[in-house]
């Protein structure tokens, strides 16, 4: 087939793809997505249940495409982190300084049905499904996709890797120029899973909180779906593919309070293994030719919930400047100055955000850190950065987020504030020890109590 010609080609019609394609409509771009999967894996859930959670950046994005209040409605308001220990102690943690502090529980499926529905019957934005990318040439832009048992030849004004963290494109992209990729698997492995109203019941979850169960080398992370289910995912190093039947038994040597219903223990058997990683690529885009975005680019370990936030911001950050009176060259370099810093910035916050929640979350010293931060913020109406707060509840640049926290620690240590932390950690860690001794004494008590002979 002879080569056609296409302004802008994106590769991936995932949530990302998708958004800059109605972004670039809006402008009177003609657009094309391909996408891998066939229509009906496209718009399932893939046996994945995890959700995604919306924040400032990521509305800011669905404000502009009048999908925000869709979204709202789809979604459930959580206020706070809930995070669960092993002896069934409970601690709340606020999401920002201010009552209308919250995040967003969105459903990976409903948010693709919004955007796909705001994509269908567009004149000027095409989907072409079952259509991997095969191969792109960086410098002509030519783009080879294969169509059943067909190979499709076309010529781009521009591609769009939008292909997610294992891009395709990306691979092409690193052999043709000077680009390296350095991508890091995490070691530990993951499994999403599905809680029905029945689990949700037997542990009493409020609804309107997102849920943590720190375990050693592994995590439990329960978000809220709008029917009054939970969905999970479990995270361990011990998760690997050989020792599957032992899954349920790993699962509740790290949570021995939480239940596994019958549907549970059927999920930890058949859900799919997942695998994370983060990475960093060198360049972002070559001339005109080729740029990437989201994952493709700047893939995140998922505990911050800020990758799919990301980008959108990426999506809307691109527009502007593709709108712009730059040239589409300039315009793809200037994106990249001001987003890569930024991504970067990202990775970092989300590696750190694991270790809190596994074990930061319970910890003493965390614990104080964050009261007082939070404290602080509230007394100083936001100047003092509670570092959660400006990461989901403002669109600030991520690495002036990492930049200033680096700044607070500092002016701790140097103005006594460390201290009055430190015996903040003190005084929650006594009262802990106090609490477990409690919980011992009143177990042992129960025991012997029931361990005495009836006397009829």
């Amino acid at each position: 087939m002879a080569p056609q010609d296409q302004e802008f080609v994106i590769a991936g019609a995932g949530i990302a793809g998708m958004t800059l394609a109605l972004l670039l409509h809006r402008m009177g771009r003609p657009v094309l997505l391909l996408e891998r999967r066939t229509q009906d894996a496209f718009l399932s859930e893939e046996s994945r249940s995890i959700n995604f959670t919306l924040t400032a950046r990521g509305l800011t994005a669905l404000r502009r495409l009048g999908l925000q209040d869709r979204a709202l409605n789809s979604a459930v308001r959580l206020r706070r982190r809930v995070v669960h220990d092993r002896f069934g102690a409970i601690a709340t943690q606020r999401y920002g300084s201010q009552d209308t502090h919250a995040i967003y529980s969105i459903r990976r499926k409903a948010l693709l049905e919004m955007l796909y529905e705001a994509i269908r019957g567009i004149p000027g934005i095409s989907i072409i499904h079952d259509a991997p990318v095969e191969t792109i040439d960086c410098h002509s832009g030519m783009l080879t996709y294969s169509c059943g048992e067909q190979r499709q030849t076309i010529r781009a004004g521009t591609i769009v890797a939008a292909d997610g963290a294992f891009s395709r494109v990306r691979s092409s992209f690193v052999q043709q120029t000077s680009a390296h990729c350095h991508l890091t698997d995490f070691p530990s492995r993951y499994l999403e899973l599905h809680g029905g109203r029945d689990f949700v019941a037997k542990l009493g979850l409020p609804l309107d909180a997102l849920h943590v169960w720190p375990g050693h080398q592994a995590l439990l992370v329960g978000i809220p779906n709008p029917d009054a289910t939970i969905a999970l995912m479990f995270v361990s190093e011990d998760l690997q593919g050989y020792n599957r039947e032992r899954f349920a038994q790993i699962f509740a040597s790290h949570f021995p309070r939480v239940p596994i219903t019958a549907d549970m223990a059927s999920q930890l058997k058949a859900a799919p293994l997942g695998r994370l990683a983060s990475g960093e690529l060198s360049r972002w885009h070559h001339e005109s030719r080729v740029v990437f975005v989201g994952d493709a680019c700047h893939p995140v370990l998922p505990f911050y919930g800020q990758g799919m936030n990301a980008a959108l911001e990426d999506c809307f950050v691109l527009s502007d400047l593709i709108g712009s009176e730059t040239s589409r060259a300039q315009a793809f370099t200037l994106y990249e100055a001001r987003r890569k810093p930024q991504t970067d910035a990202l990775a970092v916050l989300s590696r750190s955000h694991f270790s809190n929640l596994q074990r930061g979350a319970l910890s003493a010293r965390w614990q104080a850190s964050t009261f007082m931060d939070l404290w602080l913020a509230r007394l100083t109406r936001g100047s003092w950065f509670y570092e959660y707060e400006k990461v989901a509840h403002t669109n600030l640049p991520y690495d002036s987020i990492v930049a200033r926290l680096a700044r607070q620690r500092s002016i701790k240590r140097r103005s006594g504030l460390l201290l009055v932390e430190l015996g903040l950690a003190f005084a929650i860690s006594l009262l802990r020890q106090l609490r477990l001794q409690l919980w011992t004494l009143r177990r042992s008590s129960s025991r012997a109590t029931t361990s005495v002979p009836s006397p009829r």
